[in-house]
């Protein structure tokens, strides 16, 4: 991909479940039962890193998101927004300085399965 002449490039790493992606604190909590669905960070050529990880979780869909929520307030981050667009979504919108933290709750109604996706995307240095 080029944006104006200038390359651009994406470099997606994957992480085992006990890997704790780039930005995020090493006690990042893990709800008991849950199982870790997606787990990798992503650094773009300009500096950008975005880490996810993507959690199954027991909580309703408000309770997961509030629970991550509170978990980053308490590390400084600024709720922005919380909204539930509709039945099966949730989610809730942080920032710290120029670093974005979205945490997003969803109910697969095929599945049942529930899950929370914490994603963080740390402005270029």
């Amino acid at each position: 991909v080029e944006i104006e002449n200038v390359p651009f490039s994406v470099d997606k790493k994957e992480l085992n479940a006990t890997q704790v992606p780039s930005g995020f604190p090493a006690d990042f909590p893990v709800e008991p039962g849950s199982r870790i669905v997606k787990n990798y960070e992503a650094t773009t050529s300009d500096g950008r890193l975005q880490s996810t990880r993507s959690l199954t979780t027991n909580k309703t869909l408000d309770q997961a998101v509030q629970s991550y929520a509170d978990y980053f307030i308490d590390l400084g981050w600024a709720e922005v927004e919380s909204q539930n667009p509709d039945s099966n979504t949730s989610n809730s919108l942080l920032r710290r300085k120029d670093n974005i933290l979205l945490i997003v709750a969803r109910n697969n109604p095929a599945t049942k399965e529930k899950t929370v996706e914490v994603t963080l995307t740390e402005a270029a240095k």
